[in-house]
C-alpha cells in the first residue's frame, strides 16, 4: 500500500457499524430489495416515496433521513 494514501484513508468518516437503513436493506427479502434498488436508481422516484412505500405496502419502517443518507452513499456502510 502507498503510505500517503493510507494517511488519507485515515480521514474517511465511514467507520463503525452499518447504518439503520443498511441493516434493514441487508435483511430484506431479495425481491423487495431488488425493487428498492431499482427505485433508488430511478431519478423520477423520490427517496421519501420509497420509504413511504416500504412502510405502507410492506410494513418496513426506515427513517427517511437514514435512508436518504444510505442511498446517497453518505452513511457508515461500506
Amino acid at each position: 500500500m502507498d503510505a500517503p494514501l493510507d494517511d488519507i484513508r485515515g480521514f474517511n468518516r465511514k467507520r463503525g457499524p452499518s447504518c439503520q437503513a443498511g441493516l434493514i436493506l441487508a435483511a430484506m427479502d431479495p425481491t423487495i430489495r431488488k425493487t428498492v434498488d431499482g427505485a433508488i436508481a430511478d431519478p423520477s422516484i423520490e427517496r421519501a416515496a420509497i420509504v413511504r412505500w416500504l412502510e405502507d405496502r410492506k410494513g418496513i419502517v426506515i427513517s427517511v433521513h437514514s435512508f436518504q443518507r444510505h442511498a446517497a452513499g453518505e452513511c457508515r456502510c461500506e
